[in-house]
């Protein structure tokens, strides 16, 4: 029986979790005593972030390279999961990267893929691994989202729309399981050092015409706090949610930003 904020005896299955938030939180949820299922599109890379982990933490890591915008390869990858390192307790959703670009810029299969990818995957995954937490009455559905749902850029329309309709996903199961033992929240995150992040900095600077150093400069000094996160910071907030001590929190948009999306920037 696990206590506080300990995840000893749980298994936690994280999708894009090669690298950057996904990595992060994977090791975090192990470091905690959780067992790991972690999936990747790059089979090299998901592979060497299993042996890393695993040895880190001691804790056993299962690893696939899965295509999630493919229904059965999510659906299986969940099913191998619950195979190889037990029953799924706590699901995080991670979504890999989608294709950027404001929405004149997007065909329809553009679009189609990034919901397929961003969406579908969520949906599908979510509904293999719910009747085993119903079951046994404990679950933990987390899906890693972004401030862009409150604040949408326009630069990554795609994102706004597909997490968008996974914040309606989390909403809609908040009365749907939580009589059941299963809680649902939505980490909103923004403003976090990730490679992602950095290589939308340079778009965004680009655009501005401006030095990628000096826009990154004024970027830091209008965030609230005057920094950006760091991944470890996100994976932190995700691990409280996947424990116990936070059976109460249920519905929640938790926004892990630093401010950014609900005060807006102050400085120029």
């Amino acid at each position: 029986m696990t206590t506080g904020t300990s995840l000893e005896g749980r298994t936690a299955l994280v999708t894009a979790a090669s690298r950057g938030l996904g990595r992060a939180i994977a090791v975090e949820l192990a470091a905690r005593g959780a067992r790991l299922a972690i999936c990747s599109s790059d089979r090299e890379a998901i592979q060497g972030a299993a042996r890393d982990i695993s040895k880190e933490t001691g804790r056993a890591v299962y690893a696939e390279a899965v295509d999630l915008a493919d229904e059965e390869a999510s659906r299986r990858f969940a099913r191998n999961a619950a195979k190889e390192v037990g029953d799924v307790d706590i699901f995080v959703s991670n979504s890999p990267p989608l294709k950027p670009g404001p929405f004149r810029s997007l065909s329809t299969q553009d679009l189609r893929r990034a919901f397929e990818l961003g969406f579908m995957s969520v949906a599908t995954i979510s509904g293999e691994v719910l009747p085993a937490m119903v079951a046994r009455g404990y679950g933990r559905l987390i899906y890693v989202g972004s401030g862009a749902v409150l604040r949408p850029f326009p630069e990554i329309c795609a994102s706004n729309i597909v997490r968008s309709a996974v914040l309606g996903l989390c909403r809609s199961l908040v009365n749907e399981v939580g009589r059941e033992g299963v809680t649902c929240n939505t980490v909103l995150v923004g403003n976090v050092d990730t490679e992602r992040h950095r290589d939308l900095l340079k778009k965004r600077a680009r655009a501005a015409a401006m030095d990628d150093e000096a826009y990154r400069s004024r970027d830091i000094r209008r965030s609230p706090l005057g920094r950006y996160g760091q991944p470890e910071e996100v994976a932190q907030a995700v691990a409280f949610l996947a424990s116990e001590a936070a059976g109460f929190v249920h519905g929640a948009m938790l926004n892990v930003d630093g401010g950014w999306t609900e005060i807006p920037p102050t400085v120029d």
